[in-house]
């Protein structure tokens, strides 16, 4: 009903003679049920453990159950009724009852019964009926104007009819009405600490839908779980180099539009702009920045960059709404920004997103690197095959490397070079892809892929190394088998930069040449080092040593079984710091799963990775460990 305004019937043309007692059975237990007045037939009775709550029919009718045609009607005209009382004509059709008042501050007043001339009874015979917004209430349909009634408190209508003895229950309880109950929020938590511990901040709180839960499918709370507020710790001091990590904190909604980021973990330089959800881009230089969404359920989203140029998508659509299946997605990218620009995130698509305060398994990450090599290309087109070079036909950032040709870029600089490689990936089609230099063999700790033929849908994957290159490399990506797919948000690219790996700044890249089953909790192995600055790792006890104090940016990959589940997480002295999540019950083989994220460490500091679920490696050296200094 448009407005809704009930009224409970008090019978002002009459006094009752007598007052009404509910029924009771053979061993004198009250009947719960509607019953009729025995004098007045338009009048009636909701028993509720002997407690009657009087109503009355529209004027002119009497109290009869009546069932037909699965029509169900409680007021029936005088001469379908057999109206028990003597006054059975005290009640008549043109006694003038007043319509219920429209205007929605006026205080409604139950001391009269009234009608409300709306479109609930158009089309419907005469009867009594449900309100489909409100399981309480209930209104006699009677020449197509509505006469407003509500159960006792407690009770909600759920009419039924006992055929033995032909009484009916009109109100019942929750359990027995099968209403659909939206949910109610709990309490607000307390807030949150301000993140991060020094500069503009932000605090959360939460709540949760169960004060009640929703029942019997009814609709969800309206509005956010997470409240998000401003906060100001003293400032951070001296900064090299801007840096920011940003997180959702618990599971939560995305609805179209702006990313709001719910903690953030780290904001050198107040890079990340907490009023807008946007970077502030006070010095010019390249930016990388790693995006990862951890999706719950079986839901379908898309993810696009603002505020520069060119925007690229973090995608994922799924058809298969019966699976078990949740996963984490990670996409990067390399970028000259300058103070015009103010990049950020926006939500495309409605999506359910998992957070926590200790594995940020959603996040955005992004530091300025000081470098004069650096690259980032993309593709726009799919490709399929087996043995073929991938085509860049966009070329988003280049410095201090040769475009050969759309499937090469020439080094110019000796060096230590960080780089990330994604693709997306099609419904029901495997993709394998390495990374290739000077078009020798590939080499399987540079690959990216997943083998699973039956994935109803599209999705997205990543992984990031360190790899020696030598000046006149030339360097690209090779589909060794299945579809890369990729459209013009450039899901498929390679991205990369030189990094500066000294003893003052370390950087470490290592991976498992086998697989590892891994039933109980514990340290992930990785035993093939590639590169190891300061001697930190350490395959006794599968722990990295920090040797300088300072910001790190840490990426991990991790292969999965098919039809498996994997949490993976980055530890720091029995700390939990970053989070991956995986779960399918479809996937038929391999997949890769990556993720990065920013870690303030101290010299003398243990970083593990550690998981309670199988990781795939095998000849393909899928789970790796990588890790460099940005600054101090």
């Amino acid at each position: 009903m448009k407005n809704l305004f009930l009224f409970i019937s008090v019978i002002l043309s009459f006094t009752l003679t007598i007052q009404f007692q509910c029924p009771l059975n053979s061993n004198l237990q009250p009947i719960d049920g509607a019953f009729a007045d025995p004098e007045f037939c338009g009048v009636y009775y909701h028993c509720i453990s002997g407690t009657p709550f009087p109503q009355q029919c529209p004027p002119g009718l009497f109290f009869t159950v009546s069932l037909t045609n699965c029509e169900y009607s409680t007021c029936v005209e005088p001469e379908e009724a057999e109206c028990p009382g003597g006054n059975s004509t005290l009640i008549v059709k043109n006694q003038d009852f007043r319509q219920c008042s429209t205007e929605p501050d006026e205080v409604m007043s139950f001391e009269e019964p009234c009608y409300m001339k709306n479109s609930d009874c158009d089309g419907k015979m005469n009867g009594t009926y449900p309100n489909n917004n409100d399981c309480r209430q209930y209104y006699h349909c009677y020449n197509g104007l509505s006469w407003p009634q509500q159960c006792p408190d407690g009770y909600f209508f759920s009419p039924s009819l006992n055929v033995r003895d032909c009484t009916t229950k009109m109100c019942v309880t929750i359990e027995e009405s099968e209403c659909p109950m939206p949910g109610g929020w709990s309490e607000w938590s307390s807030w949150s600490d301000c993140d991060p511990s020094c500069g503009d901040g932000l605090r959360t709180r939460t709540r949760s839908c169960t004060n009640p839960p929703p029942m019997n499918g009814g609709e969800d709370c309206p509005g956010n779980s997470v409240d998000i507020d401003l906060c100001f710790n003293p400032p951070c001091g001296v900064v090299k180099e801007p840096a920011f990590m940003v997180s959702m904190r618990s599971d939560d909604v995305i609805r179209a539009g702006i990313i709001r980021w719910q903690r953030i973990n780290h904001n050198r330089g107040n890079v990340f702009n907490i009023l807008t959800n946007s970077l502030r881009i006070n010095e010019t230089g390249f930016y990388y920045g790693s995006l990862t969404f951890s999706i719950r359920r079986t839901t379908s989203f898309q993810v696009s960059s603002r505020g520069s140029a060119v925007s690229h998508f973090l995608h994922r659509f799924t058809r298969d709404s019966t699976a078990a299946y949740s996963e984490s997605l990670t996409r990067a990218g390399t970028k000259l920004y300058t103070t015009i620009n103010s990049p950020r995130y926006d939500a495309i698509r409605f999506s359910l997103i998992t957070g926590s305060p200790e594995g940020s398994e959603t996040s955005w990450t992004g530091f300025r690197y000081e470098t004069n090599n650096v690259f980032y290309v993309a593709s726009t087109t799919s490709i399929l095959g087996r043995e073929k070079l991938i085509a860049f036909n966009s070329v988003l950032t280049l410095r201090g490397l040769a475009r050969q040709s759309p499937e090469r870029l020439t080094v110019s600089t000796d060096g230590w070079y960080f780089v990330n490689l994604g693709s997306g990936f099609s419904s029901r089609s495997p993709g394998l892809l390495s990374f290739v230099i000077n078009d020798h063999a590939t080499r399987p700790e540079y690959s990216l892929g997943r083998k699973s033929s039956n994935y109803v849908g599209e999705s997205q994957g990543s992984r990031g190394f360190i790899v020696r290159l030598n000046a006149n490399d030339q360097i690209g990506v090779k589909l060794i088998d299945g579809t890369s797919r990729s459209n013009s948000g450039a899901l498929t690219y390679m991205t990369g930069f030189k990094i500066t790996a000294t003893s003052d700044k370390p950087a470490f890249f290592s991976y498992s040449s086998v697989s590892q089953s891994i039933t109980t909790r514990r340290k992930l192995a990785f035993d093939t080092v590639v590169l190891d600055v300061s001697s930190g790792w350490s395959t006794i006890d599968n722990t990295y040593k920090v040797a300088v104090s300072g910001l790190y940016y840490i990426e991990i990959s991790v292969g999965v079984f098919p039809q498996s589940q994997s949490v993976v997480e980055v530890v720091v002295n029995n700390d939990v710091m970053l989070g991956m999540r995986y779960l399918s019950t479809t996937h038929n083989a391999y997949d890769v799963k990556s993720r990065g994220g920013l870690l303030q460490v101290q010299e003398g500091d243990s970083i593990s990775i550690e998981t309670s679920n199988p990781a795939y490696s095998d000849e393909l050296k899928l789970t790796s460990f990588t890790l460099f200094y940005i600054s101090s």
